[in-house]
């Protein structure tokens, strides 16, 4: 069956948004309703999520910036477990939508927007448990179980395993920071999520943005072709990481190497030179970007 679901996001800013901003919480919005909308199936016993299609249906930017979307889910449900499904999906026809159903979108979409800000979080503020982002991502964690029957460990547990790719965790951070950008810039001003509000004390618990984006780009990897690479360590009795050498053109000092499938010791020992193709790990040293580590896919003869 398919239902339309009318999602409102309303940003108690004072003044103008730049329309930067407002595109970058657009675009971010869709993906955390996408997010939150595959997510449903988890959550709701028997439910199946086919698709996940998000519309703008108005945009308004006077204060507060308000931003209307029109969510068109097609569900279905596992015949053989019809009988654990909650009943409010007993009234789900084509033109209405049960307000208990609304409020679960709602939470699972808030679930992913706060688990990728306390992704971040935890990245900026190694070792500190307990904040404002973490308490409010346990609220709604306990709000989803009572109303769906599945235990917070349950949710925990799936929200663990989906997010545990460092990609997918970054994707969602990324989602997270743009939908609270007109926020952030602008006082941390309260956020408004069609019945749930996000106050102005959960918001300034958030990284500031440059904060973001320098933890999000500490590590970068970038491949390079034909690198004429002079050697500075050998070692054979560790064959894929006893190796360094200086990538000429890329950096002088001398960076610690690995040798990846497809390159053995031999091609290498006792030259003192040869020329690659190379993926350099580089880290974040201040202002800079500090090459760590090079990874050697593939020697060139000539």
């Amino acid at each position: 069956m398919q239902i339309e679901v009318p999602f409102r996001v309303d940003y108690e800013v004072k003044g103008v948004t730049p329309i930067e901003d407002v595109i970058e919480s657009l675009i971010s919005i869709k993906v955390l309703i996408e997010e939150g909308g595959y997510n449903l199936p988890h959550f709701v016993p028997g439910l199946m999520v086919e698709k996940v299609q998000v519309n703008v249906s108005q945009i308004t930017q006077e204060s507060p910036l308000r931003e209307l979307l029109l969510v068109g889910m097609f569900l279905a449900f596992q015949k053989n477990l019809e009988s654990e499904a909650p009943k409010m999906f007993e009234t789900i026809t084509g033109t209405h939508v049960p307000d208990e159903f609304k409020t679960i979108l709602t939470l699972s979409v808030l679930i992913a927007i706060f688990y990728g800000a306390a992704y971040v979080k935890d990245l900026v503020s190694a070792g500190v448990r307990d904040t404002r982002i973490k308490r409010q991502l346990g609220n709604m964690i306990t709000d989803l179980a009572g109303r769906t029957g599945k235990s917070e460990d349950e949710i925990r547990k799936f929200l663990d395993e989906r997010y545990k790719p460092k990609g997918r965790a970054k994707t969602l951070a990324a989602a997270a920071f743009g939908f609270f950008k007109p926020s952030k810039t602008q006082a941390n001003a309260p956020i408004r999520v069609n019945d749930k509000t996000i106050e102005s004390e959960v918001l300034s618990d958030l990284p500031a943005n440059y904060s973001y984006e320098q933890i999000m780009d500490a590590e970068t990897a970038t491949p390079f072709q034909r690198v004429e690479l002079e050697l500075h360590a050998q070692d054979r009795d560790r064959e894929n990481s006893g190796w360094a050498a200086i990538p000429k053109g890329i950096s002088e000092k001398r960076v610690r190497m690995r040798l990846m499938d497809g390159v053995t010791p031999d091609q290498l020992w006792g030259r003192n030179a040869v020329r690659g193709d190379i993926v350099v790990r580089y880290k974040r040293t201040g202002t800079d970007m500090t090459p760590v580590e090079i990874h050697l896919t593939r020697i060139h003869d000539s």
